[in-house]
């Protein structure tokens, strides 16, 4: 069963996408975490197929989190959900190698692209071990 890991502040938002996604999604588990110090915790620990991440939580934000994702876990697909994207979507983009959702979430349009994703990974990357991260 593919894990799903969203890092969003706001509890109801997060349950929300959570529904959503395992409703419209077969074989899909979520993982669930309010700030990007949690999500590293989950992600330790747990195998994850794509991660869900709001850019602006508290403690350690979502830009520390792409930080962490892409040097420990590089293959593992990000989309960043954010209403106000600092130096613009393309940059930011750029930098991180991420896919984004404008807030507030279109949750059919979220699924649509988690579902692209997910397609996408089993069909262009190799089977690794689930969870491990490259250094750790």
């Amino acid at each position: 069963m593919d894990n799903i890991l969203i890092v969003e502040e706001d509890k109801a938002l997060r349950q929300l996408i959570s529904v959503y996604l395992r409703f419209a999604l077969e074989d899909c588990n979520t993982l669930t975490a309010e700030n990007g110090q949690k999500a590293i915790e989950v992600l330790k620990t747990n195998p994850v197929c794509l991660v869900l991440v709001d850019l602006e939580t508290p403690n350690t934000d979502g830009y520390e989190l792409l930080e962490y994702a892409k040097r420990n876990h590089p293959s593992v697909p990000v989309i960043a959900m954010t209403g106000d994207w600092p130096g613009g979507v393309s940059e930011t983009q750029a930098t991180w190698a991420v896919h984004y959702i404008e807030k507030p979430v279109d949750f059919k349009e979220c699924a649509r692209m988690v579902m692209e994703l997910l397609k996408k990974e089993v069909e262009a990357s190799p089977v690794t071990e689930p969870g491990r991260a490259v250094n750790e």
